[in-house]
Formats: C-alpha cells, sequence, structure tokens
C-alpha cells in the first residue's frame, strides 16, 4: 500500500518538526550513537557539523515524521504489543539527508527497512540512516511494548547536507514526538465495601464510616436512608426520633478508584445501623409540686424497661431539689436518667403529708401492668381490677413494701378498666388501657 503523508492541516495524526539551526552529522555511512537529542546530546554539541548550506539563510527546515497503525491510518496513540510503521521525510530540499531516532520506553524495539539499521551502542538503541540518502525518506517499523507504559517520546535528530564532501555549511534539526496509550484502564478488580464503627447506638451517638474500593481508599460518599441523619465527612450522627428504634441504611458510592479510573455505574454498598430511642425521651413527668414528683411512659411509648426513683420526699418545712429517676428501656438499652424539681410546703417542722399516688405502666399494657404505689405507707391493701361494667375481674391482697408491683394482664381482653387500691384510711382508682 502506498503511504501518503498528509499535510500541515492534520497536525493532529502528522507530527511536524519545525528545524532549529543545530548541527548534525553527516557520515553517508551512519551518525554516531547518542545524538539523537535525548539527554540532550547532538551533534551540535559534538561539532560534527558546522555552517550552513549556501542559498538557505536561516535554515528553516520542516520534517514529517508519520506513524501508521497496521490498516494504514495514521495514529497518535499505541496498543502495547502492536507493530507500527514510521516514515521520516524532508519537506526542504537538501543535497543529501541523514536522520537519527531513539525513544524513552523501556520494553519497546525498532526494526530497521530500506536505508536504515538499529544501533544498540549508545544509552538508548536508535534507529539511524544507512549509506548515502538523496530523496530525504525512510520508512522503518516499531514494536509498542508488551505492556502498558503510558505515553512514550520519541526523540529525532535529522541533517540536511550540502554534499561538498566535508562537514561545512550543512544544517540539522531535533525534535520530538509522543504517542500516547491507548490501552483501555481496566476498572478496578475489587467489590466496594463499606463499615461502620458500630452497628447499634443509642441516640447521641455518632458512628465513623470506612470505605473502600479496589485496592485500597477510593473516592466516594455516604448517602443515608431515611435522610433525616447528618452525615460530615466519615462522621455520621442520628437525631432523636422519639421512642421509636429507626433502622438507617448507609451507602458507599463510589466515583472514581483508587487507580484514578472511573467506577462502573450501580456499584455501591451498604451497612445497617440500628439507633435506639433515648429512654428519657420515652418518659413524661406527671406529677411535680410540694414534696411529691412521679413520671410516666409518654403518649405512643412502649418498651419501658424500669423506672426506678423516688416518687415521695417527706422532711421538713422548706425542703427542696430534684429527685433523680433511673430510665431503662427494652429496646437496646440506652440507660438515662430524668431529673425532676420539688419543692415542700412550707408547713413548719411537722413531717410532711404527702398525697397517696397510684401509677399503671406502661399504658396500653400488652402482657404486663407494672404498678407503682406512693404516699400510701405500708399498711395491708386491697387491689381489684373492674371492667367498664362493674365486674371485678381480678381481686388480691397485696402488702405495700414501696416495690413495683406485676399485674400479668395476657388474659384480659383489650378495652379500658378500672384499676381501685383501698384500705380503712385510703381509697384511689385509676384508669387502665389494654392492647394486644
Amino acid at each position: 500500500m502506498r503511504k501518503i503523508l498528509l499535510s500541515f492541516s492534520i497536525l493532529s495524526l502528522i507530527f511536524l518538526y519545525q528545524a532549529q539551526t543545530q548541527k548534525a552529522h553527516s557520515n553517508a555511512a551512519n551518525p554516531p550513537a547518542n545524538m539523537t537529542g535525548q539527554g540532550g546530546a547532538s551533534c551540535a554539541s559534538g561539532g560534527c557539523h558546522t555552517g550552513g548550506a549556501a542559498g538557505q539563510g536561516t535554515f528553516g527546515v520542516d520534517v514529517i515524521v508519520g506513524v501508521f497503525d497496521s490498516s494504514g491510518s495514521t495514529t497518535n496513540e499505541y496498543m502495547p504489543g502492536e507493530q507500527y510503521e514510521i516514515v521520516v521525510s524532508f519537506l526542504t530540499s537538501f543535497e543529501k539527508y541523514g536522520f537519527a531516532m531513539s525513544s524513552d520506553g523501556s520494553g519497546d524495539e525498532f526494526i530497521g527497512g530500506s536505508n536504515t539499521i538499529v544501533d544498540s551502542s549508545g544509552d538508548q538503541p536508535q534507529i539511524e540512516h544507512s549509506g548515502s540518502n538523496e530523496d530525504g525518506s525512510w520508512t522503518f517499523n516499531w514494536m509498542a511494548p508488551a505492556s502498558d507504559e503510558g505515553d512514550i517520546t520519541f526523540y529525532f535528530g535529522g541533517l540536511g547536507a550540502n554534499g561538498n564532501g566535508n562537514n561545512n555549511g550543512d544544517t540539522g534539526i531535533t525534535g520530538t514526538l509522543t504517542l500516547a496509550s491507548g490501552a483501555p484502564v481496566e476498572p478496578c478488580a475489587s467489590e466496594p465495601t463499606a463499615s461502620a464503627s458500630a452497628t447499634a447506638v443509642c441516640v447521641g451517638e455518632t458512628v465513623t464510616m470506612t470505605g473502600t474500593y479496589g485496592a485500597g481508599d477510593a473516592a466516594y460518599e455516604w448517602t443515608v436512608t431515611p435522610s433525616v441523619a447528618n452525615v460530615n465527612g466519615d462522621e455520621i450522627s442520628f437525631p432523636d426520633t422519639g421512642c421509636a428504634l429507626t433502622t438507617y441504611i448507609i451507602t458507599m458510592t463510589p466515583s472514581q478508584c483508587d487507580n484514578g479510573t472511573e467506577v462502573t455505574i450501580g456499584d455501591a454498598a451498604s451497612v445497617e445501623v440500628q439507633v435506639y430511642p433515648s429512654a428519657e425521651g420515652m418518659v413524661e413527668v406527671l406529677l411535680e409540686g410540694d414534696c411529691t414528683t412521679q413520671i410516666g411512659l409518654a403518649d405512643g411509648c412502649d418498651g419501658l424497661l424500669s423506672i426506678d426513683g423516688p416518687s415521695i420526699q417527706t422532711g421538713e418545712a422548706g425542703s427542696s431539689g430534684v429527685h433523680t429517676y433511673s430510665v431503662s428501656s427494652n429496646t437496646g438499652g440506652c440507660p438515662t436518667t430524668v431529673e425532676v424539681a420539688y419543692d415542700c410546703v412550707n408547713t413548719g417542722t411537722e413531717a410532711l403529708s404527702t398525697k397517696p399516688l397510684l401509677m399503671a405502666f406502661p399504658q396500653p399494657a400488652n402482657e404486663v401492668l407494672n404498678l407503682n404505689l406512693a404516699g400510701l405507707g405500708s399498711e395491708e391493701l386491697t387491689l381489684r381490677l373492674i371492667d367498664l361494667n362493674g365486674r371485678v375481674l381480678y381481686q388480691k391482697e397485696i402488702f405495700n413494701s414501696g416495690s413495683t408491683l406485676e399485674l400479668n394482664t395476657t388474659e384480659l381482653a383489650a378495652g379500658v378498666y378500672l384499676l381501685h387500691l383501698n384500705n380503712a384510711q385510703t381509697a384511689i382508682s385509676t384508669k387502665v388501657v389494654v392492647a394486644h
């Protein structure tokens, strides 16, 4: 196939070298080694040729170097392991011509052709003219390295000689061209991973996320569902959602592999984090004043493990302070304390009287109803559970020791009941809701 070197209008495919007024060797046999300009060495530093050809003025010399793939098309990139044809042509007229070319590739190879040979005696192998050349054109082959080496730069040294038989009045040029790698970049080989410093936390705690893609760290971003969580880099915190246990899906979506390649769309990794409510958020203050405080289950909440703390304060007149309740939840623990202020009534120095209280929780009850008695002393009491038709469904004589009592409600139908507690001195009732 006859190769046609294209003109200046397609510089992306044909590499043009504008002459520089440097000296190059015009030996008709072969040039010396290390004179392609790679590393700065050329015949300009070796004193091979001097002066300029008559009539060349400022020695404006143009050279075209064309690189052709197996289909005969010009190219500015290479595929590893493939062979390419290179054509060198002077565009300026001289009596005789010479050239040498080397590259900074480590696994590539020049293959000599017509009037060219490979010289391996220098610092880098070079392809060069062999014998006298009067048409200023050479054709030879280049084998690309077997593996991707990134950009490969070629160094070219050329000579236009006046043919007077000595090294005076000749024109030398140097230049470079670069072929980019056309090999596809392999994507990351491993799957993305996501992990959290903890997968079960309480409200107010923060988890630290770790993500990887490929052999090491990747560029990625975190997304959280539900999206109410606060994402700050790799740190994620969660809001108080009342008395509900919330499961968050935290997803790592990589945008770039650790080797700089783009990731495949859809690659992602997720981890679940369960955030348990604060037990403090599951209770509400039922009574606050005088010397008596009381807390109970907040509306819509269930699952409290215990509420422990004083509900009665007796003492001298003017005493006041804070009652501290320890509150724990069945959903993951997350214990906390609830503080309720009290202020005793000023009644002189006598012991303070308190209003009897009966607290039943949780409401609605499912399997167990807890009874907390306050201000009833330590007498024997009669406990009755009565439905709305006035029927006594449960009756038991109990002794109030100040501890929490449990009433089994598994056999009760869902509905509203009245819980009645009395002795000879006191009678107190409260409403109870059962739901299964």
